[in-house]
């Protein structure tokens, strides 16, 4: 939380009116104006924070506990979160053009780094029920976005902003992820200097995208003496304290088989996208397009190897032996040659990568006559 110099700086730099300056400052001192009703078939509750040092009601386990896990307490953009925050009163017209007076109480007031206002969490079935009966309360704009122009109205008074969540914003794998690792955010992280946290990080780095269970058999191999339980605590703990890396979004860590580990989230989010296009020229001077995927086979000197990962600057390839070595997009390109011709390539490797006969090379960079003077990388997903 803000020190109040540190508050005041940060209204400083949004340029917050003194009258938004006075509400928000109510409301971080204040408790919430009332306690949260669950509803049939949710779990309403109290999720302990350690970005706010206090308990914060959720009205359901399914979709406000999930965004506040999500959306709140882990996303580095959230500098503090309030639950049941304040009052504020919505003038609308009803569907039959009747205006309408409402009290109304959002389930969040969130300060962020460059945002600030009330957020409401709804279920989406909740919203397309709630807009055919309340057409001018809640709305979609042209983007699909949910809207409620009452709010927005409400909170342009103080130039502050209100927001709806809907569930279908919710991902449900990076929700599980977070709960995984929710008991090791309750204490400090250590130093990572046991020698069993250096060599799974050291392990990681050699080998970006290995997997959760053979990172664990490696590290066994070399602690015989620690229990498993105790290194899937390190490495559970090494990506809580974001020393090594994983894709939130797609690989459960509850399924370790699937969990593939990155020395950096550059790495990590790039192999959600599975797929990398270069841009090449032909034999016959037309410029087509290479598909680079993630376990994509290749012949080099004999030898088989795959495709591990890609970043915007390296492609990982690992052979048949459990190899994995790292080459520069431009070294790379370098290997393109038509045929078998050998080219050296980074860290004195030589060879040759047999590609499809009307392959000439990849351009990385694309040459002048083609009127493209550089790097050309797009990511299909």
């Amino acid at each position: 939380m803000m020190t109040p110099q540190e508050f005041d700086r940060w209204c400083d730099r949004l340029n917050l009116p003194d009258r938004a300056r006075k509400l928000i400052s109510q409301i971080r001192g204040s408790e919430p104006v009332r306690t949260v009703q669950g509803n049939r078939g949710n779990l309403r509750g109290n999720y302990s924070s350690n970005k706010m040092g206090r308990t914060i009601q959720f009205e359901s386990h399914r979709g406000e506990l999930a965004h506040i896990i999500d959306g709140l307490e882990h996303n580095p953009d959230v500098i503090e979160y309030y639950d049941q925050p304040s009052t504020i009163e919505l003038n609308y017209l009803s569907k039959s053009g009747k205006k309408v007076r409402s009290q109304h109480t959002p389930d969040f007031f969130t300060l962020s780094n460059n945002w600030v206002g009330w957020e409401e969490f709804k279920f989406e079935e909740s919203l397309i029920r709630e807009s055919e009966d309340k057409p001018n309360r809640y709305t979609r704009d042209v983007e699909g976005n949910w809207r409620c122009p009452p709010g927005e109205e409400y909170a342009k008074s103080y130039e502050l902003n209100y927001l709806f969540v809907s569930s279908t914003q919710l991902n449900p794998i990076r929700v599980r992820n977070w709960n995984w690792l929710e008991d090791y955010f309750k204490q400090p992280f250590p130093s990572f200097e046991r020698q069993s946290d250096l060599e799974i990080i050291s392990f990681v780095r050699s080998q970006p995208g290995i997997t959760f269970t053979e990172l664990l058999k490696n590290i066994q191999a070399s602690n015989p003496d620690l229990v498993s339980a105790s290194l899937v605590d390190c490495i559970n703990l090494a990506i809580a304290a974001e020393k090594i890396f994983i894709n939130f979004n797609t690989e459960p860590l509850s399924e370790p088989d699937r969990v593939r580990i990155f020395p950096n989230q550059e790495l990590a989010t790039a192999y959600e996208d599975k797929s990398l296009a270069l841009s090449v020229v032909s034999s016959t001077g037309g410029v087509n397009h290479l598909s680079i995927e993630v376990g994509a086979a290749l012949s080099w000197d004999g030898q088989h190897w795959e495709i591990t990962n890609y970043s915007s600057e390296n492609i990982y390839l690992k052979n048949t032996d459990g190899k994995i070595i790292n080459l520069p997009n431009e070294e790379f390109n370098n290997l393109f040659i038509q045929g078998h011709k050998s080219l050296c390539t980074c860290n004195n490797l030589c060879g040759s990568i047999t590609l499809p006969s009307h392959i000439r090379s990849i351009s990385l960079p694309l040459r002048q006559s083609y009127g493209l003077s550089h790097t050309k990388i797009d990511r299909y997903t």
